[in-house]
């Protein structure tokens, strides 16, 4: 869902790092940052722009030393390694040149087009009024005025004003670890056009061990928990700590009220996860409508009478009859599937429908056939919402007597006790 509403928003960090935040529908500045004019530094005292890092004379950092912004370096030689510029600073230890072009903070005053260097009109989608740039030089194409934003990459300087904002640097943070929980970003390191995608990295855990800010924003700089190899900047909204506490906005639906449907659970559960992501969905047309055996999946039985029950629909066709409504329904069940990955999918936003036991379960039987919704989690604790009662208010015990499930129609139930009770069966918003 969130990948046909990206945007390619672009900033710009300390060591020529640049980052993105992809998210449409928020008003999140971009900033891009200038590849610098190929001009000898050497003997001349300048100023860094950007915290720079060490390397020798093979390219390859030197420590986790740096010297920082706004020092004053005198280059005593030029080289270029693996066809990036240096400049030596010291004997044997060289930073980017490009860390020593002066560069100027600008801010779009309207949607702007990105250029190449004959004038022609980049595929690159437009930037977004109100995002910040970094440039280091202006440049005439035609007889008209644009602003340098990297290699082959100019906007038109009637776009933009110059601007009082600083280029940001990152700050060391002592290391946590974090998940990435919703697609659709990008991680960021180098010269932006390296962006990439991080939807690979879904619920996959990172160390993080820098931040930084820019424009009230804030993003986190990536590293593999195992080989520790670097990923980049993402934006923080991208990922969630093990304990981050996340509560859905989630409709609560009966399966009694307004429609009667005592075996109808799974049509509740799935109208309370489509109604999250703001769909509108008729209640009765989805219980009469619920797809039943011998439709392969279907429910056995009526969800009206119970006439002929045997088990309610399974995941698998209830997450296909479920994208009549919404096509980024998910069906998530596997063998390998636990309740910390239905964690991710409500840390990153999402409910999880997951089939589990009710207030009615007999000793002895051990068939999840009973839907439930996975709306927050907070402390060690799921909340979750019960289509077994005939309002959200009725409270633990009000069910079907089973007191290790009547919870009541939403309730805090420890994770360890989900952990217990589903089957890996559960269906989810992508």
């Amino acid at each position: 869902m969130q990948n046909s509403r990206i945007l390619s928003k672009i900033m710009t960090v300390s060591a020529a790092v640049l980052m993105a935040a992809p998210i449409a529908g928020t008003t999140i500045s971009q900033t891009v940052n200038a590849a610098p004019t190929n001009t000898s530094q050497v003997g001349k005292s300048s100023k860094l722009s950007v915290n720079s890092f060490l390397y020798d004379k093979n390219g390859k950092k030197i420590g986790k030393s740096n010297l920082k912004a706004g020092q004053n370096v005198t280059p005593i030689s030029q080289k270029t390694i693996s066809g990036a510029n240096y400049v030596e600073v010291k004997p044997g230890q060289f930073i980017r040149a490009h860390n020593l072009v002066p560069r100027k903070v600008y801010r779009l005053t309207n949607n702007a087009y990105v250029y190449k260097a004959n004038g022609k009109r980049s595929k690159q989608k437009a930037l977004k009024k109100g995002s910040q740039i970094v440039s280091t030089s202006n440049a005439t194409i035609k007889g008209k005025n644009y602003i340098k934003l990297g290699s082959n990459q100019y906007i038109k300087s009637g776009n933009a004003k110059a601007s009082s904002s600083t280029i940001p640097t990152s700050k060391k943070v002592k290391s946590f670890k974090a998940y990435v929980v919703k697609r659709g970003y990008n991680t960021y390191k180098g010269v932006f056009q390296n962006k990439k995608s991080a939807n690979s990295h879904f619920h996959k855990p990172f160390n993080v061990k820098k931040t930084l800010s820019m424009n009230g924003n804030k993003y986190y700089w990536l590293t593999t928990t195992k080989k520790h190899k670097n990923l980049g900047y993402i934006n923080k909204n991208a990922l969630a700590t093990p304990n981050q506490t996340k509560l859905i906005n989630v409709p609560y639906v009966s399966q009694y009220k307004p429609v009667f449907t005592p075996w109808g659970c799974a049509g509740a559960a799935m109208t309370m996860l489509l109604r999250s992501q703001g769909k509108h969905v008729d209640l009765s047309y989805v219980q009469s409508h619920l797809p039943m055996q011998p439709t392969k999946g279907g429910q056995k039985g009526s969800v009206y009478t119970g006439v002929g029950f045997g088990y309610v629909i399974r995941p698998g066709a209830l997450a296909k009859y479920a994208r009549r409504w919404d096509k980024n329904v998910i069906n998530i069940s596997s063998s390998k599937l636990t309740v910390n990955d239905m964690k991710l999918y409500v840390q990153g936003g999402k409910p999880v429908l997951y089939y589990g036991f009710s207030s009615y379960q007999k000793p002895g039987d051990y068939h999840r056939n009973h839907c439930k919704v996975l709306t927050g989690y907070k402390n060690g604790k799921f909340r979750v919402n019960d289509p077994l009662y005939y309002s959200k208010s009725d409270g633990a015990g009000t069910g079907g007597k089973n007191m290790k499930y009547d919870r009541g129609a939403i309730s805090w139930v420890p994770k360890s006790a989900i952990q217990s009770e589903t089957n890996h069966e559960a269906i989810t918003v992508k």
